[in-house]
């Protein structure tokens, strides 16, 4: 992969490489695959139960196990993520993902339901993936503030695969009459899904990497040094921005889940079968579809924005008179309200669900984003459980406009929270407070290297990829370069001399280290060890021709000004002895 290099406007100086783009659609196409399979027997409810001669309850299982999922495998996520990271985490994930869609394969014939089923427990239970690598993708391999960018791009893909779900099976199965093409339709189905999630598996493979040899920003630079290990999801929960957060979450989750599924039940309350089948169509089409531009639309607000609370309560008043006009569209019968107010509502629900994820992942940096998210996931999925019940008992009690209003307090609840989470941008802080080193810290520095080296020695590694024991730490921030590298990344000008020539220098005029500078370069040493003094290059009887007298002239070390001199050597070293280091310390200060 061909790699770039790009500069901000206050030089911070990182390589982006252009994987990361190829990873975030194989993510995408990994999450698309995955909500399909959530949905692809629950739309067609009728066709799946008179086909396999089950109830229709028994259909709904099929999407019901990913709810399980979520709660049964969020621990083992978590420890899954912790333990083996993005690459392997995705690896594995695609896997139950492609197996999950193979083994559908087997259950054509009308009497394996039970292998259906068996089936779809692979792809439900690794379904809480799809939330938490996004955020881990964004930290590792793109800039902070590209972050909600990659949530929201993965969460357009989420929506991709939903709206195929609903759409493409009805397409197909709308015209089939008799069990010989419901199998054939199923099968070339199944075949197509098998083939694209096993493609996704291989691709994933290999070309999906952990992390890129260089950290992306600051705030992932300076995480890859701190002790995260250590932390426990109590010191997570004493955090009252991310418990805040979790509540709107999960109740902006909830309203999403109950304005989608209890739309069958609102619009045919309240129209006539003739026209509700249309009604219903469009309109959760432009539910579900809402959600890729309010996605990418929140990515770019994220990126500009950096006052996330303003962004959240201006987001929850919207969502309060877009979702109270849907309401007053149910009671008046107007099918132009209904669709134009459904769509604003799922774009802000959507946009929300971007927001709060990249919001959660700023106020517990440096904490891992997989833990944070799985459990905001996992709490999420707790108040649907209960809201969707209810909306259908209380369309039954009451109508369906009169039922809607759950929702809207439900988002009044919301906006009440949101008042209370303050804009503690964890992450983008670290940014700035290093942007800040950078432009503070505009000064030359000269780097000298020693007896039998050249400049290069302080650039041998390239940026980032220092080992260990070559960590230099600069103002308590940590960088894993050699000095040289370090001192520019924070934004001195950096000067590096040489005495001698190096490789570098080959065919140079002056400077080709083929040209004996090394060898003089010795016997100066020799002379300085033989006068004890610090003195040019002594010609002997050309002296009077090169400086005008018989004695070459002493190098008067008083003429260096600099406060700041720092003199690094080793205290066992034969040939630079700490007396000669000591003898050249005195003279510099006079």
């Amino acid at each position: 992969m061909t790699d770039t290099v790009e500069n901000s406007q206050n030089n911070q100086i990182f390589v982006h490489y252009k994987r990361r783009y190829v990873i975030v659609l194989l993510l995408g196409l990994y999450t698309a695959t995955n909500y399909f399979q959530h949905f692809e027997y629950a739309v067609i409810a009728d066709v799946i139960s008179s086909y396999y001669h089950v109830e229709v309850d028994a259909v709904d299982w099929t999407a019901l196990l990913f709810n399980i999922g979520c709660f049964v495998f969020l621990y083992p996520t978590m420890k899954c993520i912790s333990k083996f990271r993005f690459h392997t985490s995705m690896v594995l994930a695609t896997a139950a993902n492609a197996f999950g869609a193979s083994l559908k394969l087997l259950a054509i014939q009308n009497s394996y339901f039970i292998i259906l089923l068996i089936g779809q427990i692979f792809p439900a239970f690794v379904a809480l993936f799809p939330m938490s690598l996004p955020a881990i993708l964004g930290a590792n391999w793109f800039k902070s503030e590209h972050v909600a960018t990659v949530i929201g791009i993965n969460n357009a893909f989420t929506a991709f695969g939903c709206v195929v779900a609903f759409l493409f099976p009805v397409l197909i199965f709308n015209e089939l009459q008799t069990e010989s093409e419901v199998s054939n339709a199923l099968f070339w189905i199944e075949v197509a899904l098998a083939a694209l999630t096993t493609l996704i598996f291989v691709l994933t493979v290999l070309f999906v990497r952990e992390k890129p040899k260089t950290p992306p920003s600051f705030a992932e630079q300076s995480r890859s040094y701190s002790d995260t290990n250590h932390h426990s999801v109590k010191d997570v929960a004493r955090n009252k921005n991310y418990i805040f957060l979790l509540i709107i979450f999960s109740l902006v989750m909830s309203t999403s889940q109950v304005t989608t599924i209890v739309l069958n039940q609102a619009i045919k309350a309240q129209f006539d079968r003739s026209k509700a089948n249309q009604i219903l169509t469009i309109a959760g089409i432009l539910s579900i579809m809402s959600g890729v531009p309010a996605s990418f639309a929140t990515g770019v607000l994220c990126k500009r924005c950096k006052q996330y609370k303003l962004l959240l309560i201006t987001s929850c008043i919207l969502l309060i008179i877009f979702l109270s006009l849907y309401t007053f569209g149910l009671y008046a019968l107007n099918v132009a309200m209904i669709y134009a107010f459904i769509f604003l509502s799922g774009f802000i629900c959507n946009g929300q669900m971007v927001l709060i994820m990249d919001y959660i992942v700023e106020v517990t940096y440096p904490y891992s984003e997989s833990t944070t998210l799985n459990i905001a996931t996992c709490v999420g999925s707790i108040p649907g459980l209960a809201l969707v019940p209810a909306a259908t008992i209380l369309i039954r009690w009451i109508g369906a406009a009169r039922a809607n209003l759950l929702i809207v307090f439900v988002a009044i609840v919301n906006f009440i929270f949101s008042l209370f989470v303050a804009n503690d941008l964890r992450r983008q802080r670290v940014n700035d407070e290093s942007a800040q080193l950078i432009v503070k810290n505009k000064r030359p520095i000269i780097l000298q290297h020693g007896l039998f080296s050249s400049g290069i020695d302080w650039i041998i590694n390239s940026p980032g990829l220092g080992t260990e024991a070559s960590t230099t730490i600069i103002r308590n921030l940590t960088v894993s370069n050699n000095l040289g590298f370090a001192l520019s990344l924070f934004g001195y000008d950096v000067w590096l001399t040489n005495s001698r020539g190096n490789a570098y220098g080959i065919n140079h005029t002056a400077l080709d280290p083929h040209k004996g500078t090394s060898s003089w370069n010795l016997v100066h040493y020799g002379q300085g060890i033989q006068s004890k003094m610090f003195r040019k290059f002594d010609y002997g009887s050309k002296n009077k021709e090169k400086y005008g007298q018989e004695t070459p002239p002493p190098y008067d070390l008083k003429n260096i000004k600099s406060k700041y001199i720092a003199i690094l050597h080793s205290r066992n070293d034969w040939l630079a002895t700490p007396k000669d280091v000591n003898f050249l310390r005195k003279e510099i200060r006079g």
